[in-house]
């Protein structure tokens, strides 16, 4: 017999299509709509759906890299004006974060994950830096790994 405990939460619709449409606005180089869809995940799910976003983003991250389930991968970061390789403690918080909690998605460690996550707290203003850069990023990563595709094919 399962408990409700045990019972997995259902994901909230609205809170993992604004992710999708924030990660579509973000793409298109439209950052007021991603902001503003990235608010409401906040203001309309709670920190429910924004794990909802978070896993969502990761999803969209891990498909469109390919990176199989169980990948241990090892992110690097760049300057933001030059483009250059940059150590990770030279990297912005939010973007180490946001890293990371990719890494820990695609590894599929639940463990980091989840620390990951409550580490974040509950804060508003903090939540909402960090959920913004993980649209962004995931934005880039998308955009770049579309890019690499279509090089091959080309």
């Amino acid at each position: 017999m399962m408990t409700e405990q045990n019972t997995p939460r259902p994901f909230n619709p609205h809170a993992v299509a604004a992710a999708q449409y924030a990660l579509n606005a973000a793409i298109l180089d439209d950052d007021e709509s991603a902001a503003r869809l990235i608010a409401a995940i906040l203001r309309d799910t709670g920190m429910h759906g924004v794990r909802d976003a978070i896993v969502t983003c990761c999803e969209t991250f891990q498909h469109h890299t390919g990176f199989p389930a169980g990948t241990q991968l090892d992110q690097t970061y760049v300057h933001p004006e030059t483009g250059e390789p940059i150590p990770e403690s030279e990297a912005e918080p939010t973007l180490v974060w946001a890293s990371h909690v990719i890494e820990a998605y695609v590894a599929r460690d639940q463990e980091r994950f989840e620390t990951l996550f409550r580490n974040l707290g509950d804060d508003p203003e903090p939540v909402l830096a960090h959920l913004t850069e993980m649209v962004e990023h995931v934005a880039a990563q998308v955009m770049l790994a579309d890019q690499t595709r279509r090089a091959a094919l080309s």
